[in-house]
């Protein structure tokens, strides 16, 4: 029922942005100084597992992400973001179906590089300005295997690294500070599609948004 719920939010926000892009006229975009037209973003959070094996094996991990995005329109912004999240392997998942040995190791990290939009609300002269966000891409997942120490050592890999298709949405706000740079916080569900074995979670995230001037 979670991967519906946040299949569900990912599709509506896609809507959203959707006709975000197709309402605006060329003339608009105008509007928009062509020296500030570009914003570099770095955000960090945590990501919290929220489905399939992710949620039965791992913990929440830290995540950190950068990207850089143009204001296509004066409410929409739209470009590039690579991040990284790192969980460590709960233990206890695992110590219970081998109680002879010690378990370390197993950690997971997610890489999602993918093209992302974002749809404001309100004038650009608020400093408090709402928006809805959604992202579709490449994420990559990597493990490390479980050590087992005990009688014998040994070691296993129960979740082979992949490249899979993946999405998310999410809602948040920018605080705007000045005309050149403000915060950012956010909150979405991210769903990586592995054919049967997908992965879920929810970063909440806050940053930065710069706009230099060139």
């Amino acid at each position: 029922m979670r991967f519906e719920r946040g299949l569900t939010a990912i599709a509506a926000i896609t809507v959203v942005l959707a006709a975000a892009l197709a309402l605006p006229s060329t003339s608009e975009a105008q509007l928009i100084a062509p020296s500030r037209r570009t914003t570099i973003g770095l955000v960090a959070g945590w990501h919290f597992p929220d489905g399939g094996v992710f949620d039965e094996h791992w913990n929440t991990g830290f995540a950190l992400s950068g990207s850089l995005k143009r204001w296509l329109y004066p409410k929409v912004l739209s470009g590039f973001e690579v991040g990284y999240s790192w969980h460590s392997l709960d233990t206890s998942s695992i110590q219970a179906q081998y109680p002879a040995y010690s378990v370390s190791g197993g950690d997971l990290s997610v890489m999602p590089m993918a093209f992302v939009t974002d749809y404001y609300f309100g004038d650009s002269e608020l400093t408090v300005r709402p928006f809805v966000s959604g992202n579709l891409g490449a994420y990559f997942l990597f493990t490390d295997n479980i050590k087992l120490n005990g009688p014998t050592s040994t070691s296993l890999n129960t979740y082979s690294d992949s490249v899979n298709f993946g999405a998310f949405g999410g809602a948040g706000a920018l605080f705007q500070r000045s005309e050149t740079w403000g915060a950012r916080f956010e909150i979405g569900y991210a769903h990586v599609f592995r054919g049967g074995d997908d992965v879920g979670y929810m970063p909440i995230r806050i940053g930065i948004h710069w706009m230099p001037v060139y």
